[in-house]
């Protein structure tokens, strides 16, 4: 490899270049990674809430007074609040980072929950039906 002086000036532009490159495309990359991480944590919020769900749909279908347990994973800086007043009775609501991400609406059966609940991290659930409202509480 011959050195000459086109090769010593343009090493320092071309490394010069590259580092602004990587400078510029740091931030974006940082982003997507970001943005990938709450969709992640959106999507594993909305398959634990069709878990509960579909969980509350099998105790109304069974035995007056049947119970079922199961155990959910909500991502950290995330949480879940079942049921609610009004028409959030009907609800399961899904925050991350303190705003509101996702709902999830009992339709089939239309089924309230009778009190308002609130999930964070692993937990395990005792869900039951009676009365005519559906019960979630934190075991």
């Amino acid at each position: 490899m011959r050195m000459n002086k086109k090769g010593v000036i343009s090493t320092p532009i071309k490394l010069l270049m590259i580092s602004v490159i990587l400078i510029v495309s740091f931030p974006i990359m940082a982003g997507a990674l970001e943005s990938g991480e709450k969709t992640m944590d959106v999507n594993t919020m909305e398959n634990e809430s069709r878990r509960i769900a579909d969980a509350a749909s099998s105790v109304y279908y069974s035995v007056n007074g049947a119970t079922r347990t199961l155990e959910v994973n909500i991502p950290d800086g995330c949480r879940i609040v079942i049921g609610g007043k009004g028409d959030d009775a009907f609800a399961i609501h899904m925050y991350c980072n303190g705003k509101l991400s996702s709902e999830h609406w009992m339709e089939k059966p239309i089924i309230p929950f009778s009190d308002i609940t609130e999930i964070s991290g692993t937990r395990t659930l005792s869900i039951s039906f009676s009365d005519g409202a559906t019960e979630v509480r934190v075991i």
